[in-house]
């Protein structure tokens, strides 16, 4: 695909229902589908409600997208790790309602995989 420079624009993400369902898409993607595993079939709603929030790692703060002639092509999320010092995974927690155990499950089981591949 070639890109013409003239068209390409970056603006910031902003908390509306429309940039929250694209980030969500792109999170997952970016993921290899962790989050539709996390969440289920609603994922991408509750991701796109917690992205409207500030204050988190998944919030529209962090978020830059990418246009092409006023359409959205990409996002770029990005944050120092001091920035989120003391934050947790509770607002996705919250908007996950019932789901949240099954967040906490994979969470826990994918936490472990990723220590012994570490190793």
């Amino acid at each position: 695909m070639t890109i013409s420079p003239t068209g390409l624009s970056l603006r910031p993400a902003r908390p509306d229902r429309t940039d929250g369902l694209a980030f969500a898409r792109w999170a997952d993607q970016a993921a290899d589908g962790l989050f539709d595993l996390m969440l289920g079939s609603r994922a991408p709603e509750i991701i796109a409600t917690v992205f409207a929030e500030s204050g988190h790692e998944l919030s529209h703060q962090h978020v830059t997208i990418a246009e092409i002639d006023d359409r959205p092509v990409a996002m770029i999320s990005a944050f120092m790790k001091d920035e989120l010092s003391g934050t947790d995974g509770s607002p996705l927690e919250a908007a996950a309602g019932w789901r949240r155990w099954r967040l906490a499950a994979v969470g826990f089981y994918a936490s472990r995989l990723l220590q012994f591949l570490e190793r």
